[in-house]
């Protein structure tokens, strides 16, 4: 009986179990990046982490850096070819990406 006691106070204490949270996979996307690109548009679902990889091709320097304005992001690819940049997941919307002197553009388009 007193095993009965323990097991509903507890309970009563912190409330039904939750299922475990199920963490979703990161999307990943690969976005050509340099001189010669025509703007590109990389589409994935709401909700879900982001992984962009951006393939460097060429060594300018407009194409070092990214930027996501609306997002309020910036980063360095540095001069490595393959270079992945993580985001949380982001609500539904477009999001136009570029270089920092806006030679070089994207839009990132978040579908629901």
């Amino acid at each position: 009986m007193a095993a009965v006691r323990s097991v509903t106070w507890w309970k009563r204490l912190l409330g039904e179990p939750r299922p475990a949270t199920v963490h979703a996979a990161p999307q990943i996307r690969v976005v050509p990046w340099g001189a010669g690109t025509a703007a590109g548009r990389v589409t994935v679902k709401a909700g879900r982490p982001i992984t962009l990889v951006f393939e460097r091709l060429d060594g300018s320097a407009a194409a070092e850096f990214v930027t996501i304005p609306s997002l309020g992001w910036v980063t360095t690819l540095g001069n490595a070819a393959r270079s992945s940049v993580d985001l949380a997941p982001c609500p539904a919307g477009a999001y136009a990406f570029s270089s920092l002197d806006g030679a070089l553009r994207g839009c990132l388009v978040v579908e629901p």
